[in-house]
């Protein structure tokens, strides 16, 4: 797909929403309609798909709502680590887009986002193939841990009460642990500049001990 032909799948995109919503309508399903559109026309891992995905995420203002969407783009990025060379400038704004997504959900509902990211995410934070150059692991993956970390230390106590009795059981536990073995550190120590710490003797829900 050209950047003449993205542009204009974006207008496209854009129309559908000011329809929808000015009929009192959901986004989510415009959004839906879409990632549809997206699987059934392009392969997973090209560029195409990736910059339409992100588009689709950066429309988003209820990432709870639409958890299909949000599945859709963790298998993406999983698909698409290790990526390949020409498209891995996609594969950042994906990224970035993600991210973003993370940010602007609610605190309550941040257990079902992290949950339907996780493993996309990890994939890419612990970068077993070294496929990143130290630049791109600084500006794009690590300031993701900054924000993760930031945002699970925000958190607190109001998650730890929605998980039950262990903190990563179901929902944290891959991206967590992700973080402790991140790249840069390859040790149980957390990453770089993340704030968040672990009680003693946690358990993953995938059997992983934390230190």
């Amino acid at each position: 797909m050209s950047s003449e032909d993205l542009d204009a799948w974006d207008v496209t995109l854009q129309v559908c929403l000011a329809h929808v919503l000015n009929d009192s309508g959901e986004a989510t399903r415009v959004l839906d309609h879409h990632m549809g559109t997206i699987v059934s026309m392009h392969i997973p891992t090209g560029a195409s798909a990736m910059c339409m995905a992100e588009l689709l995420l950066s429309y988003l203002d209820s990432p709870p709502d639409t958890l299909a969407l949000l599945g859709f783009v963790n298998d993406m990025l999983m698909s698409m680590y290790p990526p390949e060379p020409q498209n891995k400038v996609a594969s950042m704004w994906l990224i970035h887009a993600a991210m973003r997504v993370m940010d602007m959900c609610p605190v309550k509902k941040l257990c079902e986002v992290v949950t339907a990211l996780q493993e996309g995410l990890s994939d890419w934070v612990m970068d077993q193939y070294r496929v990143l150059t130290v630049e791109e692991y600084t500006f794009d993956v690590h300031g993701f841990l900054s924000s993760s970390s930031l945002t699970f230390d925000w958190v607190g106590s109001d998650v730890i009460g929605c998980l039950g009795c262990s903190i990563v059981s179901n929902s944290y536990g891959v991206l967590a642990v992700s973080q402790l073995i991140d790249r840069h550190s390859q040790n149980s120590g957390p990453a770089p500049g993340s704030r968040f710490h672990w009680p003693q003797q946690q358990t993953t829900g995938r059997g992983v001990h934390l230190p």
